[in-house]
């Protein structure tokens, strides 16, 4: 999900030998043989008419490398690092759909063309989810904690009265505008369980690894060889996981922010409150509830 450290999860993966990483590689100050975010499965195929060969040509030199024999053989494993997969579908913004089910998710799509796809998922406490995308994405000359909260009041008064209309399933995918500069279009995204439960009707739970920012940033030495354990992909040593792990951490928001308010987190807790439970229950896993 986005702002839950899916930038420095990708540049940590793509460390093992195994991996071929994609994206900028600043050392080379060029981009590598693929993109770590094309974007086409929830957005740019619907944006911008892309297809799947045009997908595909993501990844040409990469498939091209393979052929020649150019590329070491043990660099064969990679990925599509784009975020907006696991929750966008461009489709059905800003259209009405009452009575209009989703025709089909995501998921299904990529179920009928990979079905043994993996997929690793990092969540964050969606409150604090909300507040980084609001610091990434305000305009710097009014972001501050009270604009926030009065942002927050407004979001969530509008998507009580949308809720009314449609229901959650619905309202999670719709991306909806609203004139008002207080209305944060993604607070939506902070219901996880949705889209959870809408992946794992598609795919096994053991294609999936279930992971937190939280845990990830305090933990990397021992859950990153459980990344590569899902992978496949064989261990490597403790020393190079430490040395992995040590990295700065990517694509971090490195202004200076206002700690949000008090009483903007208890009303943010409570919205996502009832969804929060339904995650922990489908995960079978309590640390979903972010009780601490």
């Amino acid at each position: 999900m986005p702002k839950c450290g899916t930038t420095d999860l990708w540049s940590k993966i793509t460390q093992h030998p195994h991996i071929t990483a994609c994206g900028w590689n600043p050392a080379m100050r060029a981009t590598t043989l693929c993109r770590k975010e094309p974007h086409f499965w929830g957005k740019h195929r619907f944006k911008y008419g892309e297809t799947i060969h045009s997908y595909l040509k993501h990844w040409k030199k990469f498939a091209q490398q393979l052929e020649d024999k150019t590329l070491p053989a043990s660099k064969q494993i990679v990925g599509d690092g784009s975020a907006s997969t696991f929750w966008q579908l461009t489709y059905r913004n800003n259209v009405s759909y009452r009575n209009d089910p989703l025709e089909y998710t995501t998921a299904q799509l990529i179920r009928f063309i990979q079905p043994q796809a993996k997929f690793i998922v990092i969540f964050r406490n969606p409150s604090e989810r909300l507040y980084s995308q609001y610091n990434y994405q305000k305009d710097r000359s009014i972001k501050s904690a009270d604009n926030f909260h009065d942002c927050i009041v407004h979001s969530i008064d509008k998507a009580h009265v949308h809720m009314k209309n449609f229901t959650l399933r619905e309202s999670a995918y719709l991306r909806r505008n609203d004139e008002s500069p207080l209305w944060i279009p993604r607070i939506f995204l902070g219901f996880y369980d949705v889209f959870v439960t809408d992946w794992l009707r598609s795919f096994p739970r053991n294609q999936f690894l279930f992971l937190r920012l939280e845990d990830w940033k305090k933990d990397c030495v021992n859950i990153l060889p459980e990344v590569f354990e899902f992978l496949s992909v064989g261990p490597i040593s403790k020393e190079d996981i430490a040395i992995v792990c040590r990295n700065e951490a990517e694509n971090v928001n490195k202004l200076t922010k206002e700690t949000m308010l008090p009483r903007t987190k208890l009303l943010l807790d409570e919205f996502y409150r009832a969804s929060l439970q339904r995650l922990a229950f489908e995960l079978d896993d309590n640390r979903f509830l972010w009780n601490d």
